[in-house]
């Protein structure tokens, strides 16, 4: 793409690298959802919500528990008339003071902590809420899918059928061309027609094999391993790979 040697005019011709799948595509419903539900980033996304809201929930539960603070204090005193000697007392421990204090509060009616909790409780429905959006989301992207390539198989059948037949009408003129002694026009006419069915024949049977290819594609997708069936391995910047690990290292968010 965007080949300076590669010019509007040039006569270059590409080849494709990859051919069109043409061969029927085997899936199981239950396993093709439970893979698309451990790989699509969206399911873990609503994981994650919920459990962020259960922490934050637990956290304004304890908030609205009363509050007990007990605090100890002691302290060393050394007092005479010389320093010496006052260090001396102070060393001693003959002059000690305690404190020990408790301090209760629970708000009247503790509106504010109950407030929040409430909100958190809110907040945890709506996560679970968004986690059964996410998987109903992503259930009907696989089933849709699954229908296209249902759907564009089966008319890359009937296309692939319409140009054999096609192609055996033309055959069947050229072969009865060969026989006679003279083209008329109405023998030239009805050629060029059998020669435009075929040629339309082909462009719909190749639009059919690129729209099944691309069904298939948008299932791989649906399924969340398109970049697993292509090879590719994404790598986020920042953090270690596995074989770049000393031996005996365990990552902190496998433990």
């Amino acid at each position: 793409t965007n080949d300076p040697e590669l010019t509007v005019g040039s006569e270059a011709l590409l080849h494709p690298v990859d051919t069109f799948i043409t061969s029927p595509v085997s899936y199981n419903l239950r396993e093709t959802i439970v893979t698309a539900l451990a790989e699509r980033p969206e399911i873990e996304q609503a994981s994650l919500a919920i459990n962020d809201a259960s922490i934050a929930q637990t956290v304004t539960d304890n908030a609205r528990l009363p509050l007990l603070d007990l605090s100890a204090q002691i302290a060393y005193f050394g007092l005479d008339e010389e320093s010496a000697d006052s260090y001396e007392n102070l060393f001693d421990a003959e002059f000690i003071d305690y404190i020990l204090g408790l301090r209760f509060e629970y708000p009247i009616g503790n509106r504010g902590a109950e407030a929040e909790y409430h909100k958190a409780r809110l907040q945890q429905s709506q996560a679970l809420l968004g986690y059964r959006r996410a998987v109903q989301n992503v259930v009907l992207d696989v089933k849709a899918a699954l229908r296209d390539v249902v759907a564009n198989f089966e008319l890359m059948l009937a296309t692939r059928s319409n140009r054999i037949a096609q192609a055996e009408n033309l055959r069947a003129l050229l072969v009865e061309e060969e026989t006679l002694a003279g083209l008329t026009p109405e023998f030239l006419n009805l050629k060029f027609q059998r020669q435009e069915r075929l040629a339309l024949a082909r462009q719909e049977e190749l639009l059919a094999l690129t729209n099944f290819d691309q069904s298939v594609a948008a299932l791989y997708r649906a399924m969340g391993t398109g970049l697993t069936m292509r090879s590719i391995d994404f790598e986020v910047a920042g953090e270690p790979r596995a074989d770049d690990m000393p031996p005996g290292a365990v990552n902190a968010e496998n433990r």
